[in-house]
């Protein structure tokens, strides 16, 4: 179990595809997924004077990050957030 909490710095991101990767890794990691909390707000309550929006979040190069790593070898896991 140990390991399976990663913090790491982004080196690259691929928001089409919601994948990062970090930067300085000891070992090879493959594209993290980037987790989305699926939230889409355009409005509110149908009033185009006071309208919002509200984006999934995306790291960007140079973030910090917490990232949940899969025990199984192949550096796969997922970014949980920035710090």
């Amino acid at each position: 179990m140990e390991g399976i909490v990663k913090i790491g710095t982004v080196e690259s991101v691929n928001g089409r595809r919601c994948k990062v990767r970090l930067r300085g890794s000891r070992t090879a990691l493959a594209e993290l997924t980037i987790l989305k909390n699926g939230a889409t707000y355009t409005g509110y309550g149908g009033d185009p004077y006071h309208s919002h929006g509200i984006s999934a979040w995306t790291p960007t190069y140079g973030d910090e990050v917490v990232c949940l790593m899969i025990q199984d070898g192949a550096g796969q896991g997922f970014v949980l957030g920035a710090i």
